[in-house]
């Protein structure tokens, strides 16, 4: 998972998905306009692993798809950033 380089704005329904979950740590796919919360953990020792399983099972069936990946940390402030695998 690495930063896209040329940022685009953060669509408004992944904010939300992100502001409204329970986890801390989160990988928020956009598919048509639809964000999904495909990952979320209450710490990052435990994303790691799960990132890592999404990958073998659920990135695969998106390859022909052209969505959107989202890592969110929410703390005291909610930090967002688009990511590619």
């Amino acid at each position: 998972m690495t930063p896209v380089k040329k940022q685009s704005p953060i669509p408004s329904g992944v904010v939300k998905c992100a502001a409204l979950a329970d986890e801390r740590f989160l990988l928020i796919v956009l598919l048509d306009g639809i964000p999904f919360k495909d990952v979320g953990t209450k710490s990052e020792q435990a994303f790691k692993p799960a990132l890592a399983d999404w990958r073998r099972s659920t990135l695969p069936s998106l390859a022909r798809s052209s969505p959107r990946f989202y890592y969110a940390i929410r703390g005291k402030e909610l930090s967002i950033t688009e990511v590619q695998f």
